[in-house]
């Protein structure tokens, strides 16, 4: 479930996102929904942004409209070379926090079985008398001596 997008049932009430489909509509909406779908699948939730052309074919918009409704909608973090969302960065947190949390747990259980593994080993291997000596104990059978 690598490509799993948590997204709020009321995201569609969020101020900024009120303000960018009051100028763009449901079409910009979508954009908006289309731009986290492809962060999502990125390291880091963050993408380059020579990838708009190829976005903006994809999304069927021209690179201006997506350039424009990336930097103007107040929704995208944009610096020199990238472009991402800290809603979606700060939705994945604990997402990415329990699953690093799992591996963690799966780690310390994969070293206690191999551990039990090696101890059961030792401990299973049968005892060698080395001196072979024949036990004269005497019986403790009801009936004496065998």
């Amino acid at each position: 479930m690598d490509s799993y997008l948590i997204h709020d049932a009321n995201a569609g009430n969020n101020f900024k996102i009120m303000m960018m489909i009051q100028k763009e509509g449901m079409k910009g909406y979508g954009i908006y929904w289309m731009i986290l779908e492809f962060l999502r699948l990125q390291e880091g939730y963050k993408a380059d942004l020579r990838v708009l052309p190829i976005l903006a074919q994809k999304m069927r918009v021209t690179v201006a409209t997506l350039k424009r409704f990336i930097y103007e909608s107040g929704l995208f973090r944009v610096d020199d070379t990238t472009f991402s969302s800290p809603g979606l960065t700060r939705r994945m947190g604990p997402l990415e926090a329990k699953r690093e949390a799992n591996r963690e747990s799966g780690r310390r259980g994969g070293l206690a079985n191999q551990q039990k593994i090696r101890q059961g080993m030792q401990s299973d291997a049968l005892a060698i008398n080395k001196t072979n000596k024949i036990n004269n104990s005497p019986s403790i059978s009801p009936q004496g001596e065998t």
